[in-house]
């Protein structure tokens, strides 16, 4: 790599000495001043993976010895994650979070804004059990007569968060177009399928664990089941735009944003710091040495109950990792 010097000619130097320079700086290059104080945020829950660099690809045990999975190398930048898989509350305070912000729309609830635009009032509350909030609502209802159970209840399939994202690969291909044009909205259904437990689990009584998974208090601190990929990426813009606004409300910097790991962020935080081992843990063994098992999987044959979770476990069970993450393989496929 070439050395690049900077020099300063006499004329250049006769300039800045008759100008007027930042005072206390002696007259030399010091930075331009800044009016805020900065510490970098954590975000609650969350743990800071490491730099280094990742082996991605096979572990140490090519068992069938087809060497189809050739280790590649990759640089990692640090970055941060959370600690557990999301749980049902931590989802849940996404879903409510929607449902009261349609509501509010509907409603009319909306404060003014210095600018003369409005935004929803959200900290007003609403009471659903009310039948005149209901009869204003009644399009985010199923009747009773319609609802199977013979009681009015809320409609979760209308619970639909919309939000924008910028192309920025498009808005790099063509520059000559007006960045509104690389503006995408999506709207997309967030509440969580859970009919995945009677679909996936065929001739399995599964019917009171589907009913009550998502919402039970019992369930709080059990991973969210029944999100896709599409409904996650909502959820992380959700989570970003909630921090955003609460640190911006209080005159904070805010920078980055929450998002889905990519597969080599995902490969390189489940080894923890292990390069090759085939298990977040190390490895090779599926027990620890008082044989009790170090994940929720389908162990001896399908006995699912033998690892200590019949169904799933809450989020912060077994050991974590070296990097301090929890259930990096098995709990919720």
């Amino acid at each position: 790599m070439k050395q690049v010097s900077l020099k300063i000619s006499a004329v250049a130097i006769i300039a800045l000495a008759a100008s007027c320079g930042k005072s206390g700086s002696g007259g030399q290059l010091v930075g331009a001043p800044t009016m805020m104080n900065y510490k970098a945020p954590v975000p609650i829950g969350m743990v800071y993976v490491p730099s280094g660099v990742l082996r991605m690809g096979a572990s140490d045990q090519d068992m069938r010895g087809k060497n189809d999975a050739l280790i590649r190398t990759a640089q990692m930048a640090g970055f941060y994650m959370d600690a557990t898989e999301i749980t049902n509350a931590e989802y849940r305070q996404f879903t409510n979070w929607v449902r009261d912000s349609m509501a509010h729309t509907q409603l009319g609830d909306f404060i003014d804004n210095p600018d003369g635009t409005q935004r929803v009032d959200m900290r007003r509350r609403i009471n659903y059990r009310d039948e005149d909030v209901q009869d204003q609502l009644s399009n985010l209802y199923i009747q009773a007569d319609q609802s199977g159970w013979g009681r009015k209840e809320f409609d979760n399939s209308k619970l639909v968060y919309t939000y924008q994202t910028f192309d920025y690969q498009e808005a790099v291909q063509s520059p000559d177009q007006p960045a509104s044009s690389f503006i995408r909205k999506h709207e997309v259904p967030v509440y969580p399928d859970t009919t995945v437990w009677i679909r996936q689990f065929a001739y399995s009584y599964n019917e009171p664990i589907a009913m009550q998974y998502n919402w039970f208090t019992a369930f709080n601190n059990y991973p969210v089941v029944g999100v896709n990929w599409i409904q996650a990426n909502a959820f992380c813009d959700w989570r970003t735009a909630l921090w955003r606004s609460e640190r911006e409300g209080n005159r904070q910097y805010f920078e980055g944003e929450f998002r889905l790991p990519s597969e080599m962020q995902w490969e390189w935080a489940a080894r923890g710091g292990r390069n090759e081992s085939p298990y977040p843990w190390g490895g090779p063994y599926l027990v620890n040495k008082k044989g009790c098992y170090l994940a929720n999987f389908k162990p001896q044959r399908g006995n699912y109950a033998a690892d200590g979770g019949l169904y799933t476990v809450p989020v912060d069970r077994y050991w974590p990792n070296d990097y301090g993450l929890y259930n990096m393989a098995g709990n919720v496929a």
